[in-house]
């Protein structure tokens, strides 16, 4: 399949997750996701992550945070981090920073994460 094919199938499938949505099928949504892409598809991944997090399934969740972790540039930073506090992971922002993998954080979220952290 050429790049431009695949890019193409990628916002189809985002498109299709959106519309789900729309109609109040969050579940079906990301269950299509699971399927259709991969853990490591950059397209989908921030749709993916809203849903696993709205949807509470923490082990997606953890599984998308570890892809993004080791996949630089697949998450956008403020997904990224929306993810890891969500599922009480902040030490992965640590990780992340550390290896620049994300770039500096805003005051409200260095506050977010300081605050987390002392959570733990």
């Amino acid at each position: 399949m050429r790049a431009t094919d695949r890019a193409g199938s990628q916002i189809a499938l985002v498109q299709t997750a959106h519309d789900l949505i729309a109609h109040g099928r969050s579940r079906t949504a990301l269950e299509v996701l699971k399927a259709a892409s991969s853990i490591n598809d950059g397209p989908s991944w921030e749709v993916k992550q809203r849903l696993a997090i709205a949807l509470g399934d923490r082990a997606y969740s953890n599984r998308l945070l570890d892809a993004a972790l080791t996949t630089p540039g697949l998450a956008p930073q403020t997904g990224f981090i929306s993810l890891a506090l969500a599922i009480d992971r902040p030490e992965a922002v640590l990780a992340a920073g550390k290896n620049g993998e994300i770039g500096q954080l805003k005051a409200q979220q260095a506050i977010t994460l300081a605050g987390a952290l002392y959570a733990k």
